[in-house]
């Protein structure tokens, strides 16, 4: 049975338009959608930039330098590539016991 109003073929509720029939579609709010994949981005990234932040400044710290603190808000801010810069520093623990050595040596 064809409901009142519409082309035989097609289904009442739907619209139709140059012969193409589309169904009704409950949409979401755009703004619901757009808060939700702003709130997992934001997190996401704020995720990274705490790893990023305890790894620059732990390896700064380990390396012997006092900015180790400086270091671990790069690395909130830049991410990975702070983390990587802290690991390219030069050890200056090493160089430390390096110099104690040779200064025991008398060399």
């Amino acid at each position: 049975m064809q409901a009142e109003g519409t082309k035989p073929g097609h289904t009442a509720g739907a619209h139709c338009t140059n012969g193409s029939c589309l169904l009704p579609i409950k949409k979401l709010p755009l703004s619901s959608v757009t808060d939700s994949v702003f709130i997992a981005v934001f997190l996401l990234y704020a995720a990274q930039g705490i790893i990023s932040c305890y790894f620059s400044g732990k390896v700064a710290k380990l390396k012997g330098y006092s900015t180790h603190t400086a270091w671990a808000v790069a690395g909130f801010f830049f991410g990975p590539i702070a983390v990587i810069e802290s690991a390219g520093l030069p050890d200056l623990t090493a160089r430390k016991l390096l110099l104690e050595l040779v200064d025991r040596n008398g060399h």
